[in-house]
C-alpha cells in the first residue's frame, strides 16, 4: 500500500490512524475553540508571545477567520 498524497489532510484516510489524539494534543493546539484558548492561555502565561498557524488544505481564508472570532478573541488583551 502507497501513500495517496491526495489523501494527506483527510480525517478519513487510513493514515489518519497513525496519529493518536494524546499525540496530536502533545504537538498541536488541538480540540474545541475553549480547549484551544485554554492551552493558547497557558502557553501565554510561560512568557510566549508569538503563534504560527499553519493553514493547509483548501479554506484557509475561512478557517483563520473562524479561529480568530472564535478562538485568538477570547486570548487578545
Amino acid at each position: 500500500e502507497s501513500y495517496d498524497y491526495a489523501e494527506h489532510l483527510s480525517t478519513r484516510a487510513s493514515h489518519s490512524a497513525a496519529v493518536s489524539d494524546d499525540l496530536a494534543r502533545a504537538l498541536a493546539i488541538v480540540g474545541t475553540s475553549e480547549e484551544c484558548a485554554v492551552r493558547l492561555r497557558d502557553l501565554q502565561a510561560t512568557g510566549l508571545d508569538a503563534f504560527i498557524f499553519p493553514l493547509a488544505g483548501r479554506h484557509r481564508a475561512e478557517r483563520w477567520r473562524k479561529i480568530r472570532a472564535e478562538v485568538l478573541d477570547q486570548i487578545m488583551v
